[in-house]
């Protein structure tokens, strides 16, 4: 797959083309039967695929009162569409130019011009171009000028549920981590490098491993997770303590994953923390043997949760 960050650069290709658009984020089942029906589709087409998508997320920039929207880094994001088989993506920025150009501009300008297009494919739901004001319906419109065919995959829904980022960022910010995981096919992952702390974990023997959340990620309902933890591809079994760590007044929000039958010295490496099934509320202790001793409880519920549903 080649990366074009910036519509300019694909146009020189002057190949057919057919373009799926969205935000994707978060890459749920919805988006990725969306990409994987318009790569099926350019292939009985015999034109390329390409995913038009963004590296931020447009609301941070049309409603900036939102924090913490993304379900998803911009890492994985061009990995999992990879995945699907997708021949070019591109990623670029949504910025102010992009927010104020007018629906039909945006077509003419940033999907038509210089390309030979023959398919455009979106969600139901997709929005485009100044105020939103962009639709499946002069999609079709303008299909008629410009000779393309237009695919619109009708709503996702698992058992009932409309899959869509907005409801899988709801359940994050409950908690229901087995919901989300549900609508987005895969557990929820979070990553960073890992830094060195006071190593309170250490002393009360269970060293972690801990990195901060970007202020751009959704927000996760603080707790205590059984999870698996990927280091340099290989996966292990792990608890992962998500919040603030009140018996110690911590501030910041942060993950600290205590990872099981793991000794390596770690420091400044990335990890990838997979979260999937929740335990408990994070509680502030009134002594560290307090804390331990539920740390023991905590440890072997989460054997218990691997043992019965999820061996590596």
């Amino acid at each position: 797959m080649l990366i074009f960050d910036s519509i300019h650069e694909i146009t020189d290709l002057h190949k057919e083309v057919g373009i799926v658009l969205g935000t994707f984020d978060g890459l749920h089942v919805g988006h990725k039967k969306l990409i994987e029906a318009h790569v099926e589709a350019c292939k009985r087409l015999g034109v390329k695929s390409v995913v038009f998508t963004y590296s931020n997320h447009p609301r941070e920039l049309t409603n900036p009162e939102l924090k913490s929207l993304r379900l998803i880094a911009v890492e994985e994001k061009i990995q999992r569409i990879e995945e699907l088989g997708v021949d070019y993506l591109v990623l670029i920025e949504f910025d102010e130019t992009l927010m104020s150009t007018e629906a039909e501009d945006f077509v003419e300008r940033y999907l038509i011009d210089g390309m030979d297009v023959r398919l455009i494919s979106i969600g139901f739901d997709f929005k485009f171009g100044r105020r939103a004001a962009g639709n499946a319906r002069l999609l079709k419109q303008l299909s008629k000028n410009y000779g393309y065919e237009l695919f619109i995959l009708d709503p996702v829904e698992i058992e009932g549920e409309k899959v869509s980022s907005s409801l899988i960022r709801k359940h994050l910010r409950h908690g229901e981590i087995r919901e989300a995981e549900r609508l987005l096919g895969r557990p929820y992952a979070v990553s960073g490098i890992i830094k060195k702390g006071k190593q309170l974990g250490r002393q009360l023997g269970y060293p972690t491993a801990n990195f901060m959340i970007s202020s751009q990620m959704t927000l996760i309902k603080p707790g205590v997770y059984v999870s698996e933890t990927e280091y340099q591809g290989v996966r292990y079994h792990s608890l992962t303590n998500v919040g603030y760590n009140p018996t110690f007044n911590q501030h910041e929000l942060s993950i600290e994953t205590y990872i099981l039958n793991f000794d390596k010295e770690i420091y400044g490496e990335m990890l990838k923390v997979f979260l999937v099934d929740r335990l408990r509320d994070e509680a502030h202790f009134n002594s560290i043997q307090e804390l331990v001793e539920v740390i023991d409880a905590d440890v072997e519920r989460a054997k218990r949760f691997y043992f019965d549903h999820r061996p590596l």
